[in-house]
Order: C-alpha cells, then structure tokens, then sequence
C-alpha cells in the first residue's frame, strides 16, 4: 500500500470533522434541558 500524504491528510480532515459533530453532539447533549448540568 502506497503511502500517500495528500490521501492521508484527505483522512485526517474526515476524522477530524468526525470528532467534531461528535463533539457538538456532546455539547448539545449537555445543553439539552433535561441533562443535569455537570460541567
């Protein structure tokens, strides 16, 4: 397997956009009125 830069820094930003919806998921779990608040 071929190590391609372009490919893998083409990985690394779905990752990364990956983590971020999960991390606004998380923030609007923890939004969410009928979470308790824990910060």
């Amino acid at each position: 397997m071929l190590d391609d830069p372009h490919r893998q820094k083409l990985h690394d930003l779905e990752t990364r956009q990956v983590t971020l919806a999960e991390k606004l998921a998380c923030l609007q779990q923890q939004h969410a009125p009928e979470t308790r608040e824990e910060e």
